[in-house]
């Protein structure tokens, strides 16, 4: 007998964990909060989100597949969603605050390990 199972448009499975990639706010990113994110089955599960942690898994202990050698769990990935659509005015508050704020090249060690 062979099972297979089609893809899920929003989990993936890595062993016995689930992944999921959840966005959040640029303001989530930056303060960061509580993210409630769905599990199968309908329910929800809530997970803390700490400032600039972007990108870092976080982890919803025994929420993946169970199976015989064990339970997986749930992995939940933030993106960020930028807005889209600002105003003129939102716009101008923006390059203020990168004025306020310069931001430094997020990719100079990539660049530098790869080379």
């Amino acid at each position: 007998v062979t099972v297979r199972v089609s893809d899920d448009p929003h989990y993936s499975r890595e062993g016995n964990n689930l992944v999921l990639r959840a966005p959040v706010t640029l303001e989530e990113a930056v303060n960061g909060g509580v993210l409630e994110v769905p599990v199968p089955g309908g329910k929800t599960v809530k997970l803390r989100l700490t400032p600039g942690s972007v990108g870092r898994k976080l982890r919803a202990k025994g929420r993946g597949f169970t199976t015989k050698s064990g339970t997986g769990d749930l992995l939940v990935i933030p993106e960020v969603h930028l807005p889209q659509n600002l105003s003129d005015e939102a716009k101008e508050a923006f390059e203020k605050f990168i004025a306020l704020a310069p931001q430094e090249n997020p990719r100079e060690d990539l660049l530098k390990k790869v080379r």
